[in-house]
């Protein structure tokens, strides 16, 4: 590995006898954003263009309604999610959750715990607490966002398979994230034809006793009438340098027990 990225140079196979110390150098290309910009194909004028998706994902983006519980609180809010890249510079993404006399806000300005007298709990970079949900304007499956939320945080977590419908595709997939620490655990139910989080659940699991902590169910609206600008969103601004550090999947483990630091 090269020690200042981490990344393969190399690789040494011994498996075979006959050919011992079988060395494969690894290059990686040195093209910049321009330059790779080049390379796009360009498609005959009388090419016919085909557009499958259906009318949300034409539009680009899409409300995420959640509600659920909790602990003994009622869990209610929205999402805007862009699906592209470019969207996401366009509309960028928001989340506003009420749970209980707390508010968790996400925007372009940073992302916000507020108790109901608008004081500050926790601050930290925006799009913090998109970790541990959907960000298909990263052009990735939620299964792979997520399983790479839980890796960057060393958060053990496991994937499973659901609804065989043929064909080597599943209905459903299952993932669930183990606090490293505490004994909660949180599943997430994906649709993947859909690339969407339906549901999650969070449990208290300790000597195979299990407690169902809390759940949450997230509906994508599909009413193209509503605008893009539905979500009002309190204006907060705190400074860069006082927000905290990103805390990654566990801002979610950190709201069910109450603290804002891990």
């Amino acid at each position: 590995r090269d020690d200042e990225t981490g990344l393969l140079t190399g690789l040494i196979d011994e498996r075979f006898a006959n050919v011992p110390h079988y060395k494969s150098d690894i290059v990686y290309n040195q093209l910049d954003e321009k330059e790779f910009g080049n390379f796009r194909y360009d498609w005959a004028k009388d090419a016919e263009i085909v557009d499958t998706r259906d009318a949300i994902h034409q539009r680009g983006w899409a409300f995420v309604e959640i509600s659920g519980y909790i602990g003994d609180e009622e869990v209610g809010g929205q999402m805007r999610v862009p699906f592209t890249y470019d969207k996401s510079k366009e509309l960028p993404p928001l989340l506003e959750l009420e749970i209980g006399n707390l508010t968790v806000i996400d925007s372009s300005a940073g992302a916000f715990i507020v108790d109901s007298d608008d004081n500050i709990l926790a601050a930290y970079p925006s799009q913090s607490f998109f970790k541990g949900l959907i960000r298909p304007w990263y052009g990735m499956h939620s299964v792979d966002t997520l399983r790479r939320d839980a890796v960057a945080k060393r958060i053990p977590f496991a994937v499973e398979n659901i609804h065989y419908v043929g064909k080597d595709l599943y209905e459903n997939m299952a993932i669930t994230v183990d606090h490293p620490i505490d004994d909660l655990t949180i599943e997430y139910l994906i649709d993947t034809s859909e690339n969407q989080i339906t549901n999650m659940d969070i449990r208290y699991v300790n000597d195979n006793n299990v407690e169902i902590l809390g759940s949450l169910e997230f509906r994508v609206l599909r009413n193209l009438a509503i605008p893009a600008d539905d979500m009002k969103m309190p204006l907060i601004k705190v400074s860069k340098s006082k927000m905290a550090e990103e805390p990654g999947m566990y801002w979610i483990f950190n709201l069910i027990k109450g603290q804002w630091s891990e």
